[in-house]
């Protein structure tokens, strides 16, 4: 099975991993953080993972598919 994220999911999740904090990244999306938070437990749950870091780790060990939305 394959997994399918958005450019925006790949995206905010890399901005994470590398230590860029929530509320700035909800300011620059124009959502709140909550927002933010949601969709990166969104990632997590289909990568089976805890954290950026770990979601990382499983993506480049996944098969997964691009979709060019948001």
């Amino acid at each position: 099975m394959s997994l399918t994220f958005t450019t925006a999911e790949l995206r905010l999740l890399r901005y994470v991993a590398d230590g860029a904090k929530l509320e700035v990244l909800a300011a620059q999306e124009g959502v709140t953080r909550k927002e933010i938070e949601a969709r990166l437990k969104s990632v997590y749950k289909r990568l089976e993972s805890r954290n950026p870091l770990e979601a990382l780790q499983k993506l480049a060990q996944s098969s997964f598919e691009v979709v060019e939305r948001g």
